[in-house]
């Protein structure tokens, strides 16, 4: 079960369907209870730790995404799957606007920054493809802090395809928090902020946001070799892994306005699961 039981989530749905986002955020801080944490996993290379140090979250255009579903804006201007000889012109018409509609749902997407999180921070599978194969951390942040200043919303998964009437207007947030049930193994809330102007920028951030704690992937021993070999090929210094003791140290200097925990996981000798191991000591 998840942190919205079954019947809170129809709640959800349905004032999404309204597209009410002050009725959203009520509920679900009305809902969501003190102390739940929601996790972001990264690579924990230089630049996660450097947006770490400036105290905000970075949202991904969403056009990068792997899903080429996720946030498409997608409109479908045919009224048929198949033309007859004597519709030809009918069936050119609605080409021209398909394609004009598919262009403005581009647009639309390039200009949607997407910060993604998991109810789950012990999920090998998104450790492995979101996490650099173990290499990288997962940091988790107060939950009821998230939805209070950004407005984070569960996704919902769903064999259906939430198609638009238009693409103009005002976004609406239900194409944006849905997804194909084939993604529900992640259990995803999201940050969605739709910019015009930042349209084709590679991300922005919000600010003023700390985490509660922080969990180092088990092959983060790893990452000192690898950082060697991408320096003797001059990666650039903001790409490679950043060091866990500059991570700590950070911590220590900022406990007294926010403790962060620290853990790291260890392989379970006796199931398909990973211990977590909190490193005891390092504030002191």
């Amino acid at each position: 079960m998840g942190i919205l039981n079954e019947e809170q989530r129809r709640k959800y749905v349905e004032l999404l369907k309204i597209n009410d986002i002050d009725k959203i955020k009520q509920f679900l801080m009305d809902n969501v209870e003190e102390g739940t944490l929601i996790y972001k996993y990264c690579r924990g290379l230089v630049r996660d730790f450097n947006t770490l140090k400036e105290e905000k979250i970075f949202l991904s255009n969403a056009y990068n995404f792997n899903d080429p579903f996720d946030c498409a804006y997608l409109v479908n201007k045919r009224s048929k799957r198949a033309y007859s000889e004597d519709e030809r012109e009918l069936a050119f018409h609605e080409y021209l606007e398909q394609e004009k509609a598919d262009q403005e749902s581009k647009r639309r997407t390039n200009a949607t920054f997407v910060a993604c999180f998991s109810e789950r921070c012990d999920s090998s599978a998104m450790w492995g493809y979101y996490s650099a194969d173990h290499k990288g951390m997962c940091i988790g942040y107060d939950l009821r802090e998230l939805i209070d200043k950004f407005g984070i919303m569960p996704v919902i998964y769903s064999e259906d395809l939430p198609l638009l009437e238009d693409v103009e207007g005002e976004p609406l947030y239900i194409s944006l928090v849905t997804k194909s049930d084939e993604w529900k193994h992640e259990m995803e809330w999201r940050i969605v902020k739709y910019d015009k102007g930042k349209e084709g920028a590679p991300g922005v951030k919000v600010e003023e946001i700390l985490p509660k704690e922080i969990i180092i992937g088990s092959k983060e021993k790893e990452t000192c070799k690898l950082n060697a070999i991408s320096r003797k090929n001059n990666v650039k210094s903001d790409l490679l892994y950043c060091d866990v003791a500059q991570l700590i140290d950070w911590g220590r200097r900022i406990k007294s306005r926010n403790r962060i925990r620290i853990y790291s996981y260890d392989l379970s000798r006796s199931s398909y699961s990973m211990i977590k191991k909190e490193w005891k000591g390092i504030y002191t």
